[in-house]
């Protein structure tokens, strides 16, 4: 990111953390559609190690998944050295020591351990209850049973009582009833567990779906959400070129309806000899050109689009203070210089050289006037043509301005 302090700081944070978290969020959707290589290949461009904690956190899982350890537990403590502390990154690092020595299960091997679990338990029990009734049922006819025969056995005792055949017949029958009965009643309330349980494990997996449906939907909410943020971004954007393109061309109509007979006095003092001008900082060419001067950098102001190089707006406000000390007046046309470049991004389209150069040289002019040392309307920005490259193409120094100093 631009180490420097410029006005528009907060913009130009705010646009690198959008195209952050949408390479995040393209390699969130690879992953989900299983192309771990190219999710890789978009977290590790060119194979540099990423900055966040998060991308290394979906890194990590990448590497877990595909059961490389050794590199999930790198990737996990790098994250947890960007955000110390992080319990999810320590539980993910023990599991994944666990894993290793053979002591954890993953979260489909604990379900189906649960899940079978449960039917097990639920085959003892009703194997039980059927065993259980299966011994219970006799006892009763061979009460019965002995009932009769001692009943039979005793035919001279005191009490001298005969049982006549028919009432215990119909004793018999009677006990056999109610506990037929009551087996039924019992297998009615083994059916009945049984559909408890039955019941339960469905609520159970219903519940799981619910859940899974739930996580489901708030990542598709967030994904939508990091969309509509990215949108903003680039309209934002769009707005601010707009209204910088507009303040451009309404200078050009200011300047074209002055009366032709107002030329600028051309006085020689107004500039000093190019010779005697200190720029203040290495790598500046001053040339002159007719009465006007005509400024340009050694090397590159700016490494792609229009995102300035480190330094270069250090070297940008020495030539501004400068000028300014020379107390001549003048006007500052800038002239935006680029190459035909290749787009930054996979999904950005591509700029022809005249485009480009006009962003370059807008960014530039909004520098200038954040300075605040230079009247507005004595700044205006255009697109350089291909002659006017300092340097024979291609060469990334031609990612510059120029700037085109005149008495004013």
């Amino acid at each position: 990111m631009n180490s420097e302090s410029p006005p528009q700081r907060d913009n130009a944070s705010g646009l690198d953390q959008c195209i952050e978290t949408l390479r995040f969020l393209h390699a969130t959707e690879l992953v989900r559609s299983g192309k771990y290589l190219e999710a890789e290949a978009t977290l590790s461009p060119k194979g540099m190690v990423p900055e966040t904690a998060r991308e290394l956190d979906l890194l990590a899982r990448i590497n877990a998944h595909q059961e490389r350890f050794e590199e999930a537990a790198r990737y996990w403590q790098a994250a947890l050295k960007k955000e110390p502390g992080n319990s999810s990154y320590e539980t993910c690092l023990e599991q994944l020591s666990d894993i290793q020595d053979g002591k954890g299960l993953s979260d489909g091997e604990s379900n189906t351990a649960f899940r079978v679990s449960i039917g097990v338990c639920v085959i003892v029990l009703i194997f039980g209850l059927l065993y259980w009734s299966h011994r219970t049922t006799p006892v009763p006819v061979k009460g019965t049973l002995i009932e009769d025969k001692a009943a039979q056995s005793a035919p001279n005792s005191p009490s001298n009582i005969v049982v006549p055949p028919a009432a215990t017949d119909t004793s018999t029958a009677f006990n056999n009833h109610q506990f037929q009965e009551a087996i039924e009643q019992l297998q009615q309330s083994q059916k009945s567990q049984i559909q408890t349980i039955i019941g339960q494990i469905a609520a159970i997996q219903t519940n799981q779906a619910v859940l899974l449906d739930g996580q489901n939907a708030s990542r598709m909410q967030a994904t939508a959400l990091g969309e509509s943020i990215a949108e903003l971004k680039r309209q934002q954007a769009e707005a601010q070129h707009a209204i910088e393109l507009t303040r451009s061309e309404l200078l050009i109509l200011t300047t074209a309806k002055a009366p032709a007979t107002a030329a600028p006095e051309l006085a020689p003092t107004h500039l000093p000899n190019p010779s005697d001008f200190n720029p203040g900082t290495p790598g500046v060419t001053i040339s002159a050109q007719n009465n006007n001067w005509v400024i340009s950098f050694d090397s590159g102001l700016f490494d792609r689009d229009e995102h300035f190089k480190i330094g270069a707006k250090a070297r940008l406000e020495s030539v501004a203070k400068a000028l300014v000390q020379t107390q001549a007046k003048f006007t500052i046309h800038i002239i935006g210089l680029a190459e035909d470049e290749h787009p930054t991004w996979p999904w950005s389209s591509a700029q022809s050289y005249e485009e480009l150069g006009l962003s370059r040289a807008k960014s530039v002019l909004i520098y200038l006037r954040g300075l605040e040392i230079f009247p507005t309307n004595k700044l205006s920005a255009g697109s350089g043509a291909a002659t006017q490259r300092p340097f024979t193409s291609p060469n990334i120094n031609n990612r510059s301005v120029v700037l085109e100093i005149a008495p004013d």
